[in-house]
């Protein structure tokens, strides 16, 4: 996207963000890969640390539990972020 914004007309801001990265230098351009690849995972990682129930969404008191399940087309539930198995955000 930032190479080549895609669309007959793309938005302003991703056209303004094309510009200045097709501007940078290569070192430059690989530093923002990196800067993304870092961002990318570390969001994966603490969405996935909430579906396991060790990052709070919640403020202060008792917390609710997210429960993610898989369900069959014969009606079999897995429950993926099953607490008493491994980590999601540990898998990750």
């Amino acid at each position: 996207m930032l190479e080549d914004p895609p669309g007959r007309a793309p938005e302003k801001q991703l056209v303004e963000m094309s510009t200045w990265y097709l501007g940078l230098n290569d070192a430059d351009k690989a530093m923002v890969g990196r800067i993304i690849a870092e961002a990318s995972h570390s969001t994966m990682f603490g969405c996935l640390c909430v579906l396991d129930g060790v990052r709070a969404i919640e403020g202060y008191g008792d917390k609710g539990t997210l429960e993610l399940e898989y369900v069959g087309v014969t009606g079999e539930r897995v429950l993926i972020n099953d607490p008493d198995k491994i980590f999601l955000h540990d898998l990750w």
